[in-house]
């Protein structure tokens, strides 16, 4: 593997099938390259692993040209993203100045409830991981959590 190319990880969701996960080669050794993947999350790869192989996909490739991480996502001051366990929606983490959000240098971290659109900023990044995993910040969310019923099923 190469600084910059794109490998993919294939494996098996159970429930929702075979998923694949992307990532770009950030460094590159003898015996071992890093890998940054979508998620945000870096770790080492054994050169002998054969579940990581490089993408085909003609589009993938082109994303690779675009600076990263946005090459992933298209969301600039992206930085990582969970499906919550409580409420099944993808809560991310930005850098609120890189993504262009209305900030105050005081709360440069902002979390995002994808599916509703709620944002809420924080002073340090740990703050902001902690509340991607509860999402009470996002009233849609919140009610969810809490066990009220939507809106749509009363």
């Amino acid at each position: 593997m190469k600084v910059r190319q794109i490998v993919q990880y294939q494996y098996d969701t159970g429930a929702r099938g075979l998923s694949t996960l992307l990532g770009i080669v950030e460094k590159a050794g003898e015996k071992t390259y890093t890998v940054r993947w979508e998620s945000g999350i870096r770790n080492r790869v054994q050169r002998t692993n054969t579940l990581v192989k490089l993408t085909t996909d003609k589009e993938l490739l082109q994303e690779a040209a675009k600076p990263f991480p946005e090459a992933f996502r298209g969301r600039a001051g992206f930085i990582e993203s969970r499906i919550n366990r409580i409420t099944k929606t993808e809560i991310s983490l930005y850098d609120a100045d890189k993504a262009g959000l209305e900030s105050d240098p005081e709360n440069p971290w902002a979390t995002v409830c994808e599916a509703h659109g709620s944002i809420m900023m924080f002073a340090s990044k740990s703050a902001a991981r902690y509340h991607m995993a509860v999402p009470e910040w996002c009233s849609t969310c919140a009610k969810t959590i809490n066990g009220e019923p939507d809106e749509d099923e009363s």
